[in-house]
């Protein structure tokens, strides 16, 4: 039979020779190898005439020692070897422990370096009644050991992971070696199902151990890089590992001589040392190994789990005690100091209660100021129209005949200003009181027409410069936003434009709307003399303007408006051509279902 606990013992064996081989070391190099059968394994001949041929050798002597697993934890406790040979599980114990290292990692045929361990959970094809791991509770099953990784613990945590515990079986029963025992007890029905190490089963069924279809795998895999049928995950391959007190040179030399060896004909081999973070994953998530203490309520337990917590409470305390025994060495020094303190603290707070209501009362006029600011700016426009509206009538009462539609016309366009201004106020007013703006579904292409008429009528003299530019697209799309802040933004833009322009020869102003996926795009741009680098950067900041009149409020309340919009504004020059650039972005709205 080639099949066991350790079924890569020859492998180790041949490859430590070739090792032994190549290595001129003074001092023999000893290997402690987690094999508990010994000279019993199963492979008891490979074994012997491997350590013949050792004995026999010219190069450094090279020795292998059998142990279990407690005698392996032991040999590395006392340094009686410098390498160990073990399997997933006690190498992630060993290195919490210890701080061994590991150099390299088997390769065997079957699987590869890093998904080669795992469990196989054996029934008789037979049972019906046990189909998937699931089906498990009520039912007897038998394992290695309580510290046998892939013939137990794997399996464990498969359990584990559907919410089966151990109490919910009707028996655990640890057989130990050989693992031909806990075959044999599936197959007599002595107990209901078995765990062994995977690949197990085939090798049985291919030394005619097991007649073919006798036993099965409960809850196979498929299509993980692992030809034998197994029930759990798959977990790194055994690690070459050496001790801490290891020299470097001698583990560098050995690992060199490990992954420079050929693969052998039965297609065993070395690889780089592999990650066992899964290992690890399955320790802490079982709670045993260097994970145990997860599970124990005693204070040690308890300290080990809180040990951060509990650290941080003990320098707390520290510091409390230290500041403690300050106070009370202070205490009758500092008496006649503390009353002065306590008068000198009342006036303190009387002082700066007089200031709070100071800061309070510029405050006031600080937002005073803005306000009167910001109103100021808004109602420049409306009360423009509103007088170019007057104007005009003005104009028409001295015409005869009178025209009555005209004069509708301009009452009507007072109305709205009034309107208009009222609106700003409110909102003023809303800001003041920090009430959310009513905001309305509104189509891009009516809102934004509305809006350039609307400066044609404050400003008739840029009426034949400006053009808007929108197509089909972006006009039909829909917009949740105030219409009067929208509005205003663009009436503020233009106004800008139409400044920049005045000194221009051929003035012009181009509005170009366009749509891009969920956004509205609005560029406003003119053929100025543009802007300087160091005034883009600071385009947007409040009060500050390159206008002498100008009162530096417009850009920034766009700016603030567009982003309570959820949209972007920003400014560039003009790439082909002189003048500036203003975009902004605004969300669009899908059509109600």
């Amino acid at each position: 039979m080639h099949h066991s606990l350790f079924p890569r013992f020859s492998v180790f064996a041949s490859v430590l020779l070739l090792t032994a081989l190549g290595c001129q070391a003074a001092a023999p190099l000893r290997i402690g190898l987690l094999d508990p059968l010994g000279e019993r394994s199963g492979l008891g001949g490979s074994a012997a005439a491997i350590r013949n041929l050792l004995r026999h050798s010219n190069g450094s002597e090279l020795r292998i020692i059998s142990y279990d697993i407690a005698g392996l934890r032991q040999a590395v406790a006392d340094h009686t070897v410098d390498f160990v040979i073990t399997n997933s599980g006690q190498y992630i114990t060993l290195e919490h422990e210890f701080g061994i290292s590991r150099i390299a990692t088997l390769a065997a045929p079957r699987g590869t370096p890093d998904r080669a361990i795992g469990s196989a959970v054996l029934v008789r094809a037979s049972r019906q009644d046990l189909q998937a791991l699931s089906d498990l509770p009520g039912h007897s099953l038998m394992a290695v050991s309580p510290d046998a990784f892939g013939g137990w613990q794997t399996a464990w945590r498969e359990l584990h992971a559907l919410g089966i515990s151990p109490d919910d079986l009707s028996a655990l029963r640890f057989a130990g070696f050989p693992l031909q025992g806990i075959v044999d007890a599936v197959r007599r029905g002595d107990i209901d199902a078995g765990v062994v190490q995977t690949c197990l089963l085939e090798d049985l069924i291919a030394a005619g151990r097991v007649p073919a279809g006798e036993l099965r795998v409960l809850s196979p895999h498929h299509g993980d890089g692992m030809s034998c049928r197994h029930s759990t995950r798959l977990y790194p391959d055994w690690p070459v590992a050496a001790l801490r007190s290891t020299p470097p040179e001698t583990a560098r030399r050995l690992a060199i001589q490990l992954l420079s060896t050929p693969t052998t004909a039965d297609g065993y081999g070395w690889s780089i040392a592999t990650d066992y973070g899964p290992v690890s994953a399955l320790m802490q998530e079982l709670e045993i190994g260097p994970y145990l203490y997860l599970r124990e309520t005693s204070p040690r337990g308890l300290a080990l789990r809180y040990w951060p917590v509990l650290l941080g409470l003990a320098l707390l305390l520290l510091l409390w005690g230290l500041h403690s025994l300050r106070v009370e060495r202070q205490v009758q020094r500092r008496t006649a100091e503390l009353r002065q303190a306590i008068v000198e603290r009342e006036q303190a707070e009387q002082d700066a209660q007089a200031q709070r209501e100071q800061l309070q009362h510029a405050a006031r006029l600080s937002a005073l100021g803005e306000m009167s600011t910001t109103l100021v700016h808004e109602l420049a426009q409306p009360l423009a129209a509103i007088r170019n509206y007057a104007h005009g009538l003005l104009r028409r009462l001295d015409r005869t005949p009178l025209d009555p539609a005209a004069l509708a016309e301009a009452g009507h366009g007072v109305v709205e200003q009034v309107e208009r201004t009222e609106a700003i106020i409110d909102r003023v007013r809303h800001l003041a009181r920090k009430r959310p703006t009513d905001r309305e579904r509104r189509q891009a292409g009516p809102l934004l027409a509305g809006a350039v008429e609307l400066f044609r009528c404050v400003q008739p003299s840029a009426a034949a410069v400006l053009k808007l530019d929108i197509d089909a697209d972006a006009a039909s799309r829909m917009l949740n936003v105030d219409p009067l802040q929208i509005e205003q933004v663009m009436l503020n833009l233009l106004q800008n434009a139409v400044e920049a322009t005045r000194r221009s020869a051929e003035p012009a102003i181009r509005i170009h709307v366009r749509a891009e996926a969920d956004w509205l795009s609005i560029a406003v741009r003119d053929n100025g003399p543009g802007a300087s680098e160091a005034t883009l950067t600071r385009l947007f900041e409040p009060f500050y303007t390159t206008r002498e009149q100008g009162l530096g409020l417009g850009l920034s309340i766009c700016h603030s408006i567009i982003e309570r919009h959820g949209g972007r504004v920003q400014a560039q020059l003009a790439v082909d051509g002189p003048g500036l650039i203003i975009t902004f972005t605004l969300p669009c709205t899908p059509d109600p279902a």
